[in-house]
């Protein structure tokens, strides 16, 4: 069986771009993703079209820690995202994408070199 989460619901007030990482770990705090993590079943984001956005700080709040706690591909296999439409798809899935990389230290900042 599947958990379906609505993320539109965690949008504040007119905003369209999820944000803000104490906003992410208090909705992760809500959803009890920590328990989530531990079972099998799949976990379904819905991103309506309501959605812009997501900052990397806002998804780090919300599913770094399962990032780290799973393999990318176990983490993957559980977390979906679902898209109301190729639009949302087009303007969300790269934050997404971000966010792992991000949560499994792979970004490559150039300010190091400096």
């Amino acid at each position: 069986m599947s958990m379906k989460i609505k993320l539109e619901k965690y949008l504040l007030s007119d905003s369209t771009y999820l944000t803000g990482k104490r906003e992410g770990k208090d909705v992760r705090k809500k959803l009890k993703l920590d328990e989530e993590d531990k079972k099998k079943d799949e976990v379904i984001f819905q991103i309506s079209k309501k959605i812009t956005g997501i900052n990397v700080s806002f998804f780090l709040g919300l599913l770094e820690k399962s990032v780290k706690e799973l393999s990318e591909a176990e983490f993957k296999e559980k977390y979906k995202f679902e898209y109301e439409d190729e639009e949302t798809e087009e303007l969300v899935a790269g934050d997404i994408a971000y966010g792992i990389n991000e949560a499994l230290g792979e970004n490559f900042n150039s300010w190091k070199l400096l």
